[in-house]
């Protein structure tokens, strides 16, 4: 039996829209269809030097099956060009490689102190364009391009100020009117359920002979101001300390910062994939730039409304997207599904070719979404998964994983957020042990258990026992999904800050019982989990005792997870996927059973009052458009409760078609506009 020692355990988001483009015409974006007649030869500097899907060794340790960095390479494969990975090591660097290429990019998965003894060999010996993607090799201490040594990360989303906003680099990326970007440029990434430290940026003002691009624009974020992308033009002179030296720049080079920072890891571990849609377009732009090439990617997804991972969504705004590419996408390219339920048919499709506007009115309250995006063109086919809710949170009922029942069958009704050492506190969960196959089963019992520190601030184990010791088998460590309010608003209790947790290391057979005092009422259920591979859990209602072995179980429904990074919210489903209803009155026991998967984190669940006017009306799925010889126009629908046309996307006002049933004919061509099909 373990006690409370030794510091070990690492810390770880429809209507359908009828355009007549034959009578209102279409607008036309200025951006290149030509494909690039010759690829480019990029030579990838990095820890990773072997392929995409052979991480270094000791990131694989760690759990890792790719190179951290393989998303970066694999686009620029996958849009034609040639893509040689190099070693980053100390030593010599090989010129006749380096030189040879159009572009070299040095990923942020290098060790800066590489570029310290040859810090000048990298300035003046180098000749082909260098793109950097760390901020640690840019310091006054390596090669020089900044004035100083400081490196500070982004913690949460961010978006860039350009501030040269005609430079190429920022071509087809939308900017408001202080020239900061309307969508997010780069994200904190989530890897194998522990959140990795933000992209990392040094604050100091670039040498007087470099050009600043794009800063952070984003006022909230400690990086605010600092620079993202930067630029140095050959025969510039640069002083660092890197060898005391002096040199004359022998090429290009440009800064473009991208890629997480390791946490409590080695630097093979850095440089995670973290741009937003974006950003990656961006990142496109100064490969093209530096290479002088025109690498088109497939098409990107931005704009997304509600944003992924967003809770208590407004479900009366629907889901929207933009679908933008180079080359034009055919509407029949555009593919949602909603909850695995293709709603491709009932899609709002509207703006140009190289830029679509696309969006769903088909979203309920008080529902979790999991939405499956997949755009296809002749540049390729783009695959985006996201998830969101719609709870109206003065209903929720929040049920946390870790507060299963204690000590055979025992709950409170009266909860308070503690973090008392030995389960002191009245109407507090922490440290409360349960008793295995009345409260709770943990299959594999502590024999699968991780290491962590047993006497850590804040504590890493939300339940061990009264004597210190690991008695609770459930698994119970510091959730790594998005700070709630109950939590960061909570006074510190007696060990630090109070910290949300998760249950973690759950395998197939996994229990735990949740007695509470529910009011009357029928009610649908949502569980926030995180699963990087499919998974299903079972909800049920025990009959009887909640205080003896052997307990009966009524089956409501399941939890069923489609694997993907990051925290998703599921609702419960039948069989056939549809949203299950139940009933709840007074003292109720709960019990959650994971059937499937093994490598979940559950935050929690809740319930969410139910009334059948909620339920979806059926949705409307567009037919078809007809050409009259009399000019007039013919649209036919199924479904939906009638039309509503609009004469404006950019700020519609949706009226009501009167009398409108399918078929139903536009006789002036005058009047066309743009129709959908209302709910």
């Amino acid at each position: 039996m373990n006690s409370r020692k030794g510091p070990n355990r690492k810390l770880p988001g429809m209507r359908t829209l009828i355009h007549l483009l034959s009578i209102i015409g279409m607008m036309s974006l200025n951006v290149s269809t030509t494909i690039a007649q010759e690829a480019p030869n990029i030579v990838w500097v990095s820890f990773n030097d072997k392929q995409e899907d052979l991480p270094a060794d000791d990131a694989a340790a760690l759990g890792f099956e790719m190179a951290s960095d393989h998303v970066y390479t694999q686009l620029l494969r996958t849009a034609g060009a040639n893509i040689t990975r190099h070693l980053s090591a100390d030593g010599d660097i090989d010129t006749g490689v380096l030189n040879a290429a159009d572009l070299v990019i040095i990923s942020r998965s290098v060790v800066s102190g590489q570029y310290d003894d040859e810090a000048s060999a990298w300035n003046t010996t180098v000749t082909a364009p260098v793109m950097m993607m760390t901020a640690y090799i840019l310091r006054d201490n390596r090669k020089g391009f900044t004035t100083g040594n400081t490196i500070v990360d982004t913690v949460d989303l961010i978006r860039l100020k350009a501030e040269d906003p005609s430079h190429p680099i920022f071509e087809g990326v939308e900017l408001d009117a202080e020239n900061v970007m309307i969508n997010d440029y780069a994200n904190i990434v989530t890897f194998n359920g522990i959140v990795q430290r933000g992209l990392s940026v040094n604050n100091n003002p670039i040498i007087d002979d470099g050009k600043l691009l794009a800063t952070v624009g984003t006022e909230s974020d400690p990086t605010f101001g600092g620079m993202i992308i930067g630029e140095w033009q050959a025969g510039i002179t640069l002083e660092h300390d890197g060898g005391s030296e002096v040199d004359t720049l022998a090429g290009h080079r440009l800064a473009f910062l991208s890629g997480s920072r390791e946490i409590n890891a080695p630097v093979s571990t850095a440089g995670i994939f973290d741009l937003e849609s974006d950003g990656e377009q961006l990142f496109f732009n100064a490969v093209n730039y530096m290479a002088g090439s025109n690498l088109i990617p497939p098409p990107r997804i931005t704009s997304v409304s509600p944003r992924n991972n967003t809770t208590f969504a407004d479900a009366a705004n629907g889901f929207s997207f933009k679908a933008v590419s180079a080359v034009e996408i055919p509407v029949d390219g555009i593919n949602v599904k909603v909850n695995g339920k293709d709603v491709t048919g009932s899609l709002q499709i509207g703006g140009v070719p190289l830029a679509r506007e696309v969006s769903y009115s088909g979203i309920q309250s008080n529902r979790a979404y999991n939405i499956e995006i997949t755009i296809s063109n002749p540049t390729g086919t783009r695959t985006v998964n996201l998830g969101f809710d719609t709870i109206n949170p003065d209903d929720l009922i929040f049920i946390e994983a870790e507060n299963f029942n204690f000590d055979g069958g025992k709950f409170f009704t009266d909860l308070v957020l503690c973090n008392d050492f030995g389960g002191t506190v009245n109407g507090c969960y922490f440290d409360r042990v349960s008793k295995s196959g009345i409260d709770a089963l943990d299959v594999n019992g502590v024999s699968d258990d991780r290491d962590f520190d047993f006497d850590a601030v804040p504590p890493e184990v939300f339940r061990l026992s009264a004597t210190g010791a690991k008695e609770e088998q459930t698994d119970t460590f510091i959730s790594s999904d998005v700070a709630r309010d109950l939590y960061t608003d909570a006074p510190d209790g007696a060990n630090g800050a109070i910290q949300d947790y998760d249950i973690e290391l759950i395998a197939p057979g996994d229990w735990w019982n949740y007695t509470r005092v529910i009011d009357k009422g029928s009610y649908s259920a949502i569980l926030r989990v995180s699963s990087p591979s499919d998974a299903e859990f079972e909800l049920g209602i025990v009959s009887g005792s909640a205080a003896q072995e052997n307990q009966n179980v009524e089956t409501i429904g399941t939890f069923s997870i489609s694997g993907r990074a990051g925290y998703q919210s599921v609702t419960l489903t039948d069989s056939n996927g549809e949203l299950i209803p139940f009933d709840l009155n007074g003292e109720q026991t709960l019990r959650l059973t994971a059937t499937s998967g093994s490598e979940a984190a559950i935050n929690y669940f809740q319930l969410t009052p139910f009334s059948e006017d909620e339920e979806p009306a059926t949705p409307g799925v567009f037919q078809g458009i007809t050409s009259n010889v009399d000019g007039s126009i013919t649209i036919n629908w199924t479904g939906g409760s009638g039309l509503e046309r609009t004469t404006s996307l950019s700020s519609p006002s949706w009226q009501s078609v009167p009398g409108a049933s399918s078929p139903y004919t536009v006789a002036n061509p005058a009047d066309a506009a743009f129709f959908r099909i209302a709910p």
